[in-house]
């Protein structure tokens, strides 16, 4: 009279392969060993046969020595770097390690004055022009600020005793002398107290003595100390150069002249003319003229910004043209230049995420541009693959660059993973299965490991749980038949553990017979369910129609006597059940001792 239920659960035994890479060593978490050699190893969890096919690379280390002027970009890790030091990268299994001198960028500036041409030791070239010219030499701009001297034109060599001076073809200011007299001394103008120049602003009624020396009469002292009323400033003067014109005295007594304004010429731009993606341009200038000389930028589609002289930095330019004018105090100039700019290839290494382990597969968008990946990490099958998967040393937040180039234009993503250390496996308990007859609730008792977080849910069948969150609540709700109801138990986001309760609500049952014959089974007329309806009523008939039981409320007591106290012979006997007003069942039960 017993049915057995067996629950049966047959897993087909199956293979699982898994390919790793690792600098060193490896620790496998299906066995927890750790692995110095590449090799194909296999571990059996339960009807799973693991297989691990490990590829150890040994760590090594590589040196780069470099020098830059005032920013450095490392094109292993894609980073700039300001500053000399050592820096490391991790690429794969070796460990990069830069050695980087920064040299801070300055400007030397020279003066020079020459006759006819003047070649520039900073560079080699030969000049034949006044003007301002630069050479950069390392980290070094050198400006050169030249003044040509052309034979033939005029000059004063301060020497009274010569006439039409002019610069010679060594541009030595030289003149004709005048007649001889005065004991020798050249010029008939040279007579002793006839008029002469001393060059001495100092002094007036400049006059030769008998010893044909110029002599004058010393003005009074003024401007500082220096002697004479016409040394006042503003007042004309002549400072010996041919190239300056309109000579006063300055505020400290110096003789200064205007040098001849010369208007810009030979204007034009350098730069680069082609640009990939949305990397800012930088223009400069190069003209010859007179200073100051004032730069005034445009750019098409974008305003120029950082304009700085004969230099512009353009941030974002698009394709267009740029142009440049120059003015000074006798001219100006105008030159242009077009800039093409090219939006480089697409470059997309997919969403951040975050993962449970040292590893992941990334998922970037393949172009027809040749892509490549940067980063901390070691990448399989390569770095060239868009969805390489990715092992790290250990756990934490790791950017990787994915680079398209199409070999003239580059572009970049980065991409984010946050790698969480997988946790022990935590225990889990959700109580022993529980049978119910025709009760529609029913406690949980779950445990689970401390410092856990549990959770409830139905799986199967269905029921409503009071607090999903406790292991101990209360289930209402549930279904006849078998209801599955699983608790989770979780430590942070990388370990967890579940286990099930199955809760089987039983139906009425009416059983067909019974053994009442006192040997401590099946002795009583038990009807399952029974308990949900206190009110029942249970009438027992014998084949002929006559009632020998009438029990109310009945409690599955019957043991098989009549109401009349003796026991009842073995036969067929028919019921009535009545369980509620409009809820009666009838049947037949057989007694067989």
């Amino acid at each position: 009279c017993v049915t057995e239920v067996l629950n049966l659960t047959i897993t087909p035994s199956s293979t699982n392969t898994t390919s790793a890479t690792s600098c060193d060593s490896y620790t496998w978490s299906i066995n927890g060993q750790t692995y110095t050699t590449s090799g194909t190893y296999t571990a059996v969890v339960g009807c799973v046969t693991e297989v691990l096919n490990l590829t150890i690379t040994p760590s090594s280390t590589n040196t780069t020595s470099a020098t830059s002027c005032d920013s450095y970009t490392w094109s292993v890790n894609g980073q700039t770097y300001t500053t000399s030091g050592t820096y490391t990268a991790m690429v794969g299994c070796v460990t990069e390690v830069l050695n980087l001198t920064i040299t801070p960028s300055s400007t030397n500036t020279t003066t020079a004055a020459s006759c006819d041409s003047y070649t520039w030791s900073v560079n080699g070239q030969t000049y034949t022009a006044s003007g301002t010219y630069t050479a950069v030499v390392g980290c070094v701009t050198e400006i050169l600020n030249l003044i040509i001297t052309t034979p033939g034109t005029a000059c004063d060599d301060n020497n009274a005793a010569t006439t039409n001076d002019t610069w010679d073809a060594s541009c030595t200011c030289v003149g004709t002398p005048m007649p001889n007299d005065c004991a020798g001394v050249p010029g008939g103008s040279a007579l002793p107290g006839t008029s002469c120049d001393d060059g001495n602003a100092g002094t007036i009624n400049d006059t030769w003595d008998a010893s044909c020396t110029c002599v004058g009469t010393p003005l009074p002292s003024d401007c500082a100390g220096v002697p004479g009323g016409s040394a006042l400033p503003g007042s004309s003067c002549d400072d010996g150069n041919a190239a300056t014109t309109n000579d006063t005295w300055d505020a400290s007594c110096t003789c200064v002249g205007t040098p001849p304004c010369t208007a810009p010429s030979n204007l034009s731009i350098v730069g680069d003319t082609v640009l990939c993606g949305d990397a800012s341009a930088g223009l400069q200038a190069q003209v010859i003229g007179s200073s100051p000389m004032t730069f005034s930028w445009e750019g098409h589609g974008k305003i120029t910004t950082n304009t700085i002289g004969d230099q512009a930095t353009i941030a974002q330019p698009m394709t267009g043209i740029y142009s440049v004018t120059v003015v000074n105090g006798c001219g100006s100039a105008n030159a242009s230049i077009v800039l093409e700019v090219d939006p480089g290839p697409y470059a997309d290494a997919g969403g951040d995420t975050t993962v449970c382990g040292e590893q992941v597969m990334l998922h970037a968008t393949q172009t027809t541009a040749i892509g490549t990946w940067t980063g901390h990490a070691l990448f399989a099958p390569h770095r060239h693959s868009p969805a390489p998967t990715v092992t790290v040393h250990q756990p934490g937040t790791y950017p990787f660059i994915w680079t398209v180039g199409d070999g003239q234009c580059f572009n970049r993503d980065t991409v984010w993973v946050t790698f969480l250390e997988v946790a022990s496996t935590p225990t889990v308990s959700a109580g022993s299965d529980q049978q119910l007859e025709l009760e529609t609730q029913a406690t949980l008792e779950g445990m689970a490991s401390a410092g856990s977080t549990v959770t409830w849910s139905v799986i199967s069948g269905q029921g409503e749980i009071g607090d999903p969150a406790s292991p101990n609540t209360f289930i209402s709700g549930l279904g006849i038949g078998d209801n599955v109801v699983l608790l989770t138990a979780s430590i942070g986001a990388c370990a967890s553990a579940t286990d099930t309760v199955i809760i089987h609500v039983a139906d009425l049952f009416i059983p067909e017979g019974f053994s009442p014959n006192a040997d401590g089974t099946n002795d009583r007329y038990e009807i399952t369910g029974i308990q949900a309806y206190p009110e029942a009523r249970l009438r027992v008939f014998d084949r002929w129609g006559n009632e020998v039981i009438d029990r109310r409320s009945y409690a599955n007591d019957w043991n098989g006597h009549g109401d009349n106290g003796q026991p009842m012979p073995d036969g067929t006997y028919f019921y009535v059940l009545n369980l509620a007003a409009d809820l009666t069942y009838n049947g037949y039960v057989i007694i067989k001792r």
